[in-house]
């Protein structure tokens, strides 16, 4: 359980198969923000959970997990033969659970420490527009539509680079 580049993941190999599996989140994370990842496999399925969602499957791996004759138990770090890479963050908290949780659960888990470690910004999709057109010689209308009523900010810079700077509360 890990991550590459700005994605998490989950790596696997059971003893039905040769190679590691590896599930990788589609979604890059949010960095300076806590995450809640968990990996799941039950000896048929791999799962992938990102602060409760479920973002990767796989059924590729079967059977009882191949362990190395001889290896480290290692939290926040990868560490084989050849290469030791610690995890650039913290780690708050680290659980090994002795059977697969069902996505209630590792929902119910997350949501459990929800408050501690709030989600980071999600981004927000601008629907339509945005529509810039004079409405007088000295005054500009800007508007655009987004998926949920919130206070937007806008800022321009004149031809001169000033910043100029709005703050809207959009109506419902």
């Amino acid at each position: 359980l890990g991550y590459e580049n700005q994605r998490f993941n989950f790596g696997l190999n059971s003893e039905g198969t040769e190679v590691i599996t590896y599930l990788k989140d589609s979604v890059d994370y949010v960095k300076g923000h806590w995450h809640h990842v968990a990996g799941v496999y039950d000896g048929a399925e791999m799962r992938l959970y990102v602060n409760g969602k479920l973002r990767a499957t796989s059924a590729a791996q079967k059977g009882a997990i191949r362990y190395p004759p001889q290896a480290l138990f290692e939290l926040a770090a990868y560490h084989d033969d050849d290469e030791f890479n610690r995890l650039a963050g913290g780690l708050y908290e680290a659980a090994v659970w002795s059977r697969a949780l069902k996505g209630s659960e590792v929902e119910a888990l997350f949501k459990g420490k929800a408050d501690k470690f709030p989600l980071p910004p999600q981004p927000v999709e601008i629907v339509s527009g945005p529509f810039v057109g004079w409405a007088g010689r000295t005054t500009v209308k800007v508007e655009w539509e987004l998926e949920q009523s919130m206070t937007a900010r806008v800022v321009f810079r004149s031809s001169g680079g000033q910043k100029l700077e709005a703050k809207v509360a959009s109506s419902a």
